[in-house]
């Protein structure tokens, strides 16, 4: 799980060792859509096992599973491609979409009409929600009825027969988009989600439909540039980043040179040869997801059809789960960003085909895009599938690497003192005339791209090969040298030869040290940017610290006050970018989590659902849903949402916990213990899984194991209280009262540790204590500590029973039901212990009718009720009890006792 190091270095961080495929953009037109829905109504998507939440206007696709739970789902279906006649149909139950044909028959399943015309457009099923916009922010265009039916003549005879006004605007804005009228499809869409709901699918639809210029064209056949020098009279903007030092590490393995990079390209920008671009540098801390994503946004929404967008990106790429199938066997070339973690890289990283999203395709408003990435994988950006709308721009880009496994790219410090080869050849043949022509002023496309393939193929022995993208002429000038680039002293390319040795150390090696500190590249203070902007990249930075928190599940305490601000946090980004999916998808993630820690599961699972509606691809909504389910006993629940979890980020340790958690509480011992086996080979290093495995060995009685598990958690973490604890306890149960009273001793004694862990750890030893009575006062006094824990209340109280301190052990049970005033064993031993000590009768039974206060049929309480009654000679009292009692019992021998109680009462009344 590390970068490897030495000399040369490759950008890459081998997490996973075999891909069995690439995840494509899954695009796909849907089966149907819904009318209406109930609230308690779900839907689970294909390859996923939980449901999130449903919403009128959502979509179906084949393999989605629909529940109406105790509702009425109205939904119309669209399954014939090539028909534009569906029905509408009622559900009552549950219901798979097919993959073909009609629906059903299935219970509950009801065909209402026949309804034409029944039309859908082709969407992508599971969207990166990342750059998706609000709809706020799409500035669609306007359009009456007229104008829309006037755009297509036949829509109107088309759509007479339908009487439905939101399928009658679906089947609109589809005829429009089939007819090449985006504009008014885009707004035709718009009626049809604001009459419904909003969904990202919908957003993006409508985002690109907005964003294709007039000018698209096929992505297989660019257009012949007007003139021959291909140059753009609009601005130049760049997005630069590079990261060398990673927050995670040594999680994640640090680089040497990727800030360095990024330093010299963007130099290089800014030069005359450049083009003077406007340039948003990004380096190591700066390049956190959010920064990322809001300066593309940023730079999106200024440039413009005769502008060119230039990204680079110097940094670890790596193949991540895709989270989009079940079994999880597919992975996607991602970008890691400065705050990813290991166990979810996907949290804060950014597949590369979304960066082919942000620059190539199907649309974007600019008119000419340049794209070099310096990471591992970085060729997959090429895989994009052509469309008839695709780019409508020249684009142009040289990738670090091919595709495939061992696509690695390498930096060494042979270069220039130290650079990525490829970045070193791309600014060699910006700044030399070593690329260029024989006579040429201009640095061409073709040899532009030729010389840094050979260069970096030759410097690397054939381990790295670039791959060009060519969406413009091979003549196409990259470059005037009638201008100034930057100073660039070449090194002889006989010396830029990387050993074999250090080669396949830096492809092979792992757990490397990291660059020196003094390499570290000084970020500075940020360059200059709109206030809002600089706010909302804050905001989500300090959003994601909550995240990132949560990932590392019970390592750190978790509390609902971090929730609380995660919610808040990303509310107040909401007030910034109104109705952002991406955002609100992750402050109702942290709304629900912290309504699991106030126990309102209800409320807490509809909010995840809704997080889970709106980015089904991220992990941590359903980790936190199956948290929900737990907390509720529903197990099976549970574990189907643990494993959506896992399944979206393999390499995550705390779903699998709590997966074994479910597993354990359904006595499916073997598999909680090969969960817990199972996360601690994804988490080595935290002390959580080996101390929760050892508690798991403990209660199957399996004590050698326990003591192997607790003292593999105390080597981990040796300041914390958990596992000592834990050990102090299964030694005091084994006889060795030596060494748990030493354990348990030390236990105390720390400092820095949770109330709740240090409650557990007085209540162990004074337990222990309490056994001898030179010791007693001692338990006491620790037992008075924990003043709100109950175990330890409990335990003073039976312990002053049993020394006859009658009087303290009374006002010990007054205390306990003070904290949980229902709780019944306690209620019923104060009572005893002051009938005991005399108390007067109305004493007791003002106990009594406090807990009935709140249990009011509680047979218990009632019978003791009325025998304090019948033993201070209220007769008439006890018989009410008594029969009130007889009425809520339905145990045959506890209703005998009572028959037999109300017979001795009416023998005694008629003395």
């Amino acid at each position: 799980m590390r970068q490897t190091r030495g000399p040369s270095g490759a950008k890459c961080l081998i997490f996973l060792l075999a891909v069995t495929g690439l995840c494509a953009q899954d695009e796909e037109r849907p089966s149907g859509w819904i009318q209406t829905a109930p609230k308690e109504a779900v839907l689970a998507q294909r390859g996923t096992r939980s449901p999130g939440a449903l919403e009128k206007g959502d979509f179906l696709f084949r393999g989605d599973v629909l529940d109406s739970a105790d509702g009425v789902v109205t939904f119309y279906y669209c399954g014939d491609e090539k028909s534009d006649t569906g029905t509408l149909y009622t559900l009552r139950g549950t219901l798979q979409i097919p993959a073909a044909g009609v629906p059903g028959p299935a219970p509950g399943l009801t065909a209402l009409r026949t309804v034409k015309p029944c039309l859908l457009p082709t969407l992508e099923r599971q969207p990166d929600v990342t750059t998706i916009p609000s709809h706020e922010k799409l500035g669609v265009k306007l359009f009456s009825k007229d104008e829309v039916m006037a755009a297509v003549p036949q829509l109107k005879d088309a759509l007479a027969a339908s009487s439905d006004d939101q399928n009658v605007q679906l089947a609109a804005a589809v005829l429009l988009e089939q007819a090449g009228r985006r504009d008014e499809a885009a707004w035709e869409y718009q009626l049809f989600a604001s009459n419904t709901s909003w969904q990202p699918r919908l957003l993006l639809h409508v985002q690109q439909l907005q964003e294709a210029p007039a000018h698209a064209r096929s992505l297989n056949e660019p257009s012949t540039p007007a003139n021959q020098s291909n140059q753009k009279t609009g601005k130049i903007y760049a997005l630069v980043v590079g990261i060398s030092h990673y927050e995670q590490s040594p999680l994640i393995a640090n680089l040497d040179f990727a800030a360095r990079d990024a330093t010299a390209f963007a130099d290089y920008l800014k030069s005359e040869r450049g083009g003077g671009a406007e340039v948003k540098l990004l380096r190591d801390s700066e390049a956190t997801s959010g920064a990322i994503r809001n300066y593309f946004l940023d730079l999106k929404k200024r440039a413009g059809k005769d502008d060119t967008v230039w990204l680079f990106i110097a940094a670890h790429g790596e193949m991540l789960p895709t989270g989009n199938a079940v079994p999880n066997d597919q992975k996607t070339p991602s970008i890691v960003t400065y705050r990813a973690h290991p166990q979810d890289t996907n949290m804060n990283s950014f597949a590369m085909h979304e960066v082919q999203n942000w620059m190539l395709g199907k649309t974007v408003p600019f008119g000419r895009a340049m794209i070099f990435l310096d990471v591992c994988h970085a060729g997959h950006v090429a895989e994009f599938r052509t469309s008839p709308t695709g780019p409508g721009r020249d684009y142009f880009g040289i990738l670090a690497t091919t595709q495939g496994t061992d696509a690695l790219a390498y930096e060494s410090k042979i270069f220039d003192g130290g650079h990525g080869v490829f970045t070193y050849f791309v600014l060699r043949a910006l700044n030399t005339y070593e690329a260029r022509l024989p006579g040429d002023t201009y640095l061409r496309a073709a040899p532009f791209s030729g010389y840094v393939f050979q260069h970096v193929q030759a410097s690397t022995n054939f381990r790295q090969t670039p791959t060009p993208m060519l969406g413009t002429t091979q003549t196409a000038i990259m470059a005037d040298f009638g201008k100034t680039g930057i100073d660039f002293k070449p090194t002889p390319i006989d010396r830029l030869r990387i050993p074999d040795k250090e080669l396949n150390s830096a492809k092979g090696r792992r757990g490397v040290k990291n660059a020196p500190d003094q390499e570290r590249t000084t970020a500075g203070p940020p360059a200059a940017a709109p206030a809002d902007l600089r706010q909302i990249i804050d905001l989500e930075d300090r959003g994601e610290q909550v995240l990132l928190t949560y990932l590392r599940g019970e390592e750190l305490p978790q509390t609902p006050d971090q929730f609380s601000e995660g919610e808040r946090i990303f509310a107040s980004a909401l007030q910034l970018q109104p109705g952002s999916p991406y955002l609100t998808a992750r402050e109702r993630f942290c709304h629900g989590r912290f309504l699991v820690f106030q126990k309102k599961y209800t409320d807490a699972i509809d909010s995840l659902r809704q997080s889970i509606r709106l980015e089904p691809r991220a992990a941590y909504a359903y980790n936190a849903l199956g948290i929900a389910y737990l907390e509720m006993a529903r197990y099976d629940d549970a574990a189907h949402a643990f494993q959506d979890a896992i399944d979206r980020a393999p390499l995550w340790a705390y779903p699998r916990h709590n997966l074994a958690l479910a597993h354990w509480q359904q006595g499916q011992y073997r598999l909680a213990v090969a969960d817990y086996v199972a996360a601690m080979e994804k988490a080595p290093t935290y002390f959580y899984l080996p101390y929760n495995l050892g508690l798991l060995y403990a209660t199957l009685n399996q004590q050698k194991e326990a003591g192997s598990m607790y003292r593999k958690a105390i080597d981990l973490a040796p300041g914390r209280v958990e596992p000592l604890t834990a050990l102090g306890q299964l030694q005091a149960s084994q006889g060795s009262t030596g060494k748990a009273r030493e354990n348990l001793k030390q236990a105390v004694d720390m400092t820095g540790q949770s109330e709740s862990a240090m409650q557990a750890a007085r209540q162990n030893y004074a337990v222990l204590l309490a056994k001898q009575r030179k010791t007693f006062d001692q338990a006491v006094g620790y037992w008075k500590q924990n003043v709100d824990y109950l175990p330890s209340q409990f335990s003073l109280a039976e312990a002053w029973t049993k020394a006859g301190e009658i009087t303290k052990a009374i006002d010990s049970y007054r205390h306990i039901l003070t904290l949980v005033p229902s709780s019944i064993s306690a209620r019923l031993e104060v009572a005893r212990l002051m009938k005991q000590d005399g108390r007067p009768a109305a004493e007791i039974v003002a106990i009594f009718h406090a807990g009935l206060t709140s249990a009011p049929s509680n047979p218990v309480l009632l019978e003791q009720l009325g025998r304090t009654y019948q033993s201070s000679g209220q007769l008439e009292e006890a018989r009410q009890a008594f029969a009130s009692a007889l009425e809520h019992t339905q145990d045959p021998p506890a209703r005998k006792v009572l028959e037999k109680a109300l017979k001795d009462i009416t023998k005694a009344a008629r003395r």
